[in-house]
């Protein structure tokens, strides 16, 4: 069956729903919270009223149709509740409920009944053990997220997060949300009794609003179709990130102790990620910078693999070129025009020497100069990107110039444009924060980067995975 009824449903019952209680509060609050525009139902037999709202004795007791219902009771009464989510006609379930497949015998028997029971009724289940998801464009937040909605509302965008873990969900949708990458979906499967991670890959494949899916996994209960999904996550151009565990035998075992599933040999994951595109990265940074790198490119992939990098350092130059060869990296010697005409640029103290990276020193990053510093090397056609190193103290107090010159920069730009900004001084709250140059870019949908390996790690990801999408379609076309 479809899982639109589970992740865009029009009417949710809450069963466990109360006014106490992490998620028997929590997920109610949010619904009503952050708007969700839809019917809501909360199921407890010992309260008339609910945070305001009807409570039933039982969901069969509900007068209108019902999508999607969450389960947040002890695992002992979840079968009996999923009995009469099928009397009732629901569509999917999602089961907060710890205490399966990850736990005892007893557990494990009743995930083996949770696995028969989706496949005899058709009903959809994502989990048990889960957090939830949230449809964030259509405001379905069934899962806990502490945002104030009136201070830091709901970021719509085009990329979707997919954990096995709750926790590591919960948590990087605020790591999100302090990057400005908006978001599609976030969603933990949990124990994937029945919808897996490969299943919600597929859906998101089809959904126009994404265009992006990073994923957390510990392991794949069905190899062909995730395959399957790398397959048509590649046809459509929607790049899969994936922060993979389980490298080590002690991963491995901590892993099989979260969610109940072996997790498989990590060089033949590594293999399939190689094979099909997908773009794996090591940690949690990682994997948000690329995020925000791919969401804010994906439809300006770089052209040509060579990085044209201008920094205000000398240092910082060296440091770049370095990893640039650590990692195998482009780094083009400027064109004869190009070069010329940097030279000539009375703002540039270059004493006659420029390469790439090309030290153009405080003057040539200014916010005066900076758009005529940078704009031969994107007219270049050797260079497919450009990044731009920064250093603090040498913006000498006009960061926030600098960073709206940048800004104008990408915006007219038909190349990706990363920024390094070294010397970060943020503050951690007050009414000034949205005024610095570090978010002015990241509102403005700049990546940014506090230091060089990080933001050329993000850059090769980008390059690696235009060349292997170009190389994918050519071959398309042959066959075709």
């Amino acid at each position: 069956m479809s899982l639109e009824p589970l992740l865009n449903p029009q009417s949710i019952a809450i069963i466990g729903a109360s006014e106490t209680g992490l998620y028997p509060a929590g997920v109610l609050q949010n619904l009503l919270s952050f708007g969700y525009k839809g019917k809501i139902f909360p199921v407890n037999p010992r309260r008339e009223i609910v945070q305001g709202l009807k409570s039933y004795p039982k969901i069969t007791e509900i007068e209108e149709s019902v999508d999607v219902a969450v389960l947040v009771v002890p695992r002992g009464f979840t079968m009996d509740v999923l009995e009469q989510c099928k009397e009732k006609g629901v569509k999917a379930v999602v089961i907060i409920s710890a205490g399966f497949g990850e736990a005892d015998e007893y557990g494990k028997e009743l995930q083996r009944k949770l696995e028969k029971f989706a496949k005899e009724t058709g009903i959809r289940i994502l989990g048990p053990n889960c957090a939830g998801f949230a449809n964030i464009h259509e405001k379905v937040t069934l899962t806990l997220l502490y945002d104030d909605p009136k201070l830091r509302p709901l970021l719509p965008g085009n990329v979707a997060f997919i954990s096995q873990s709750g926790a590591m969900m919960m948590a990087m949708y605020g790591c999100f949300r302090d990057k400005e990458v908006g978001l599609s979906f976030i969603a933990s499967t949990g124990n994937q009794a029945d919808v897996e991670v490969s299943d919600l890959i597929l859906y998101l494949v089809d959904d126009p609003r994404t265009k992006v899916i990073a994923t957390f996994i510990e392991g794949v209960k069905d190899a062909k179709r995730f395959l399957e999904a790398c397959d048509r996550a590649l046809e459509k151009g929607k790049p899969i990130i994936v922060l993979k565990v389980g490298r080590t035998q002690t991963g491995a075992s901590a892993a099989i102790t979260h969610t109940g599933h072996l997790v498989g040999s990590d060089l033949v994951y590594d293999a399939i990620f190689k094979q099909k595109g997908v773009i794996r990265v090591d940690d949690v940074d990682e994997l948000i910078y690329t995020a925000k790198v791919f969401s804010t490119y994906i439809d300006r992939l770089p052209k040509t693999e060579g990085i044209g990098i201008i920094s205000q350092s000398g240092g910082l130059c060296s440091l770049s070129a370095d990893w640039c060869g650590i990692m195998g990296l482009n780094l083009p010697e400027l064109s004869g025009k190009t070069l010329e005409e940097m030279l000539n640029m009375p703002d540039l103290l270059s004493f006659g020497i420029l390469r790439n990276p090309a030290d153009v020193r405080g003057a040539g990053t200014a916010p005066e100069t900076i758009e005529r510093t940078v704009d031969p090397m994107l007219r270049d056609e050797k260079f497919g990107s450009l990044i731009i190193i920064l250093g603090r103290p040498m913006t000498r107090g006009r960061d926030a110039d600098v960073a709206l010159a940048i800004l104008r920069i990408s915006k007219k730009a038909d190349k990706p444009i990363l920024v390094t900004w070294v010397g970060k001084t943020l503050p951690d709250h007050g009414s000034d924060i949205d005024n610095t140059a570090y978010r002015v870019l990241e509102k403005g949908s700049v990546p940014l980067f506090y230091n060089v390996h990080d933001c050329l790690k993000a850059m090769k990801h980008l390059i690696s995975y235009a060349k292997f999408r170009e190389r994918y379609m050519s071959l398309q076309g042959g066959v075709g």
